[in-house]
């Protein structure tokens, strides 16, 4: 379901560097890219975890042709932090979920960035993603989307 409602093309890399024995790593950035034939870039094993990653992350984000990432809070608050020496026009979107977004790492990272920020929901025994906001509606703090029209 989630590469069928996914919203980029075949064309689109994906950036896994949560564990791979976490079942979002395993869904949303391995499999599901997978399934709509795109590209992933496996960020090694020790992923996020790896220090070293955050000095030349947006380097990587240019060399690979990023497209989508996803992470836990404190990663966006880390990277808001890095200054951005590369050219990430291909980053389109980056998910976040674990926990709460802090509105101050939302707005660090999309002013640093000018890549949105979608919240999403989601539990292990729902195979991680439940809902989550849409890149076209985002409704920041909350894992949902409105539809236009209602608004």
């Amino acid at each position: 379901m989630i590469a069928a409602i996914g919203v980029l093309d075949v064309e689109s890399v994906a950036f896994a560097a949560l564990p791979l024995f976490h079942v979002n790593a395993l869904v949303v950035t391995l499999l599901a890219p997978l399934f709509k034939g795109q590209r992933g870039v496996w960020a090694g094993p020790l992923g996020y975890r790896d220090t070293s990653l955050f000095a030349s992350f947006w380097k990587v984000v240019e060399r690979y042709g990023i497209s989508f990432m996803s992470g836990v809070p404190t990663i966006y608050g880390v990277l808001a932090d890095r200054p951005v020496d590369a050219d990430i026009a291909s980053l389109r979107f980056a998910l976040v979920g674990a926990s709460a977004l802090p509105k101050a790492v939302r707005e660090r990272f999309e002013s640093a960035t000018g890549v949105p920020l979608l919240e999403g929901y989601g539990l292990t025994e729902a195979t991680c993603a439940s809902a989550r906001s849409f890149v076209e509606h985002p409704v920041p703090g909350t894992a949902a989307s409105v539809c236009p029209t209602s608004r």
